[in-house]
């Protein structure tokens, strides 16, 4: 595993009076505080919640996210959250135990014109089968793709009469979730408005899926902008994911940003 350089800094923010802030680097870091401490990163340098924020289709975020679960996945962490709708994920779960790829092939369809239509996904999720094949997925996002995925997800669990079941009912909650979202870009013309309703969202579906895991470590894979535990959401009025999951789990929660030189590490 690679080195990473682990330092501690004091930091203000709204939710409670002080939080301390620790700051992993590598060699090439923009910022390295005093008193750097170098160890190999272990099950002790994070707590139960790992929050993984990335640019998104970024090959250099991805194969850290990769390193980054390996290190976990070995210290027995099986359950990667995304920020993906509930429908794709449960569709992942399905092709992780499948033979073929018709069920990734069908959602690589379904990507067309988003940022995840990109070889670097294919790549990525064909890794996480090949090198860790137990892993087991959680999309807590709005389900951006409900009349796609969403609705092709239902349909299959409707045909196996599964109506009424929590996997239907979650399928359900989040075609909601994201129909609305869209309703309020298009018809109100109000983003912020669509931004909040999403971050407020983003956390209850974590909360509710991690919840159900009874404290099981895991890991989390976000933009950067979800996971910064100091950050407002776009839509300027409400915390951003990180922030409200922080201020319910407080020393539970890590966050580590893949996306820049330097890691911030939160807890």
């Amino acid at each position: 595993m690679k080195k990473r350089i682990i330092s501690s800094v004091a930091l203000s923010v709204v939710l409670i009076a002080t939080i301390c802030i620790g700051i992993i680097t590598n060699k090439n870091a923009k910022t390295v505080t005093d008193n750097n401490e170098e160890h190999e990163f272990t099950e002790a340098d994070w707590s139960e919640v790992l929050l993984c924020g990335e640019a998104h289709n970024s090959e250099k975020c991805l194969e850290a996210e990769l390193e980054l679960w390996g290190e976990l996945y070995a210290q027995g962490a099986r359950h990667l959250f995304m920020e993906d709708g509930y429908s794709a994920t449960a569709f992942l779960n399905e092709w992780m135990k499948a033979d073929n790829d018709e069920i990734l092939d069908d959602l690589y369809d379904d990507w067309i014109g988003t940022q995840m239509h990109s070889i670097n996904y294919l790549n990525f999720y064909h890794r996480i089968k090949e090198e860790f094949p137990e892993t087991v997925f959680h999309g807590t996002d709005i389900d951006h793709l409900y009349y796609r995925t969403g609705q092709r997800y239902l349909e299959k669990i409707i045909s196996e009469g599964k109506k009424g079941s929590r996997e239907y009912n979650d399928a359900v909650r989040n075609y909601q979730q994201g129909e609305k979202y869209y309703q309020m870009m298009i018809s109100a013309l109000n983003a912020d408005a669509a931004d909040n309703y999403r971050e407020l969202c983003m956390a209850q579906n974590f909360i509710r899926e991690y919840e159900r895991l009874r404290n099981e470590k895991i890991m989390g894979i976000y933009g950067a902008a979800h996971t910064d535990p100091g950050a407002i959401a776009w839509g300027g009025t409400v915390d951003c994911m990180a922030k409200q999951l922080y201020k319910k789990y407080g020393a539970k929660i890590t966050t580590i940003d893949v996306s820049e030189d330097y890691i911030m590490k939160s807890h």
